[in-house]
């Protein structure tokens, strides 16, 4: 497929909004198409990716890419502007001020750093974060958080709790692992022990989903992940002969289940829902 002026009209949608869901882009490409070359086009996810694959070609060597990414609680697949050159933070955000890049540092140091898991941070202290690094007043410091929940690096949650957003996740994924590290059943509360959570399943980030009642077990889980590994395999932890957890109270009555240990004399756990990742209420629109 030849780049023409229908991928850059695409292109420039998807710059214009950071990222955004499958379903509406496919609507997005064939308003552009029918308005630009063919009157009866009809998109669908095969023709949309064969159009990103092509923009992507064009693209890559200038250090950006339109990559996929899934929603960790729906699930949904969104399109992502990236830049591939770096993860730095710093050199992501051209659109701030070193000092403006500074205070969006220590929000995420904040979100990460809560010791619930939660990974979301009141609005509030979000602002009040903003004016203590950057010494601005209330209005000055909303302005700004405002802007960067626009620009899609952080969420709003209908509880006004602030999250990392797909765009950040994606953007800043080896920003983040290198800076803060990946639980590996260590103490989290020592400087050594990694803060952040991989998929099991899909091997992404996890800021929002389930984890391991086990407080040294590394296993984790976004929520339609964690549907399909236990549609797919035993729901027994993959970590199950060091833990002994169980993903389910709907075992499927192995004789495993009637023992107090695995094989390893490891107590198995009665059965407790998993540990919540992340917030539970919904983005605000």
């Amino acid at each position: 497929m030849d780049y023409s002026l229908v991928h850059i009209t695409l292109l420039t949608y998807i710059r214009s909004v950071s990222y955004t869901v499958q379903s509406d882009l496919c609507d997005v490409l064939q308003k552009i198409v029918r308005s630009l070359d063919r009157p009866e086009f009809n998109s669908n996810v095969d023709t949309l990716d064969a159009y990103i694959a092509t923009i992507n070609t064009k693209i890559n060597p200038t250090g950006f890419r339109v990559a996929k990414h899934r929603a960790q609680v729906s699930g949904d697949v969104f399109y992502v502007f990236v830049n591939t050159v770096s993860d730095e933070i710093t050199k992501v955000n051209t659109n701030y001020s070193v000092p403006e890049i500074d205070a969006i540092k220590r929000i995420i140091d904040d979100l990460i750093d809560q010791s619930d898991l939660s990974f979301s941070l009141g609005y509030v202290n979000s602002s009040q974060r903003i004016g203590q690094t950057l010494n601005k007043t209330s209005r000055e410091s909303n302005v700004l958080l405002s802007r960067l929940v626009d620009d899609g690096w952080f969420d709003v949650t209908e509880e006004d709790r602030v999250t990392l957003s797909i765009r950040s996740i994606c953007e800043l994924k080896h920003y983040l692992i290198d800076k803060y590290g990946v639980f590996d059943g260590e103490d989290v509360s020592q400087q050594s022990g990694g803060k952040l959570f991989v998929c099991r399943q899909c091997k992404e980030l996890v800021t929002q989903g389930e984890k391991c009642v086990d407080a040294k077990c590394p296993i984790s889980f976004h929520y339609k992940c964690l549907d399909f590994y236990k549609r797919s395999n035993d729901v027994k932890c993959p970590n199950y002969d060091v833990c002994g957890y169980v993903w389910s109270d709907q075992h499927d009555g192995s004789e495993d289940e009637t023992k107090n240990e695995n094989e390893n004399g490891i107590p198995s756990i009665p059965w407790t829902p998993p540990t919540r990742i992340g917030v539970a209420n919904p983005l605000r629109i």
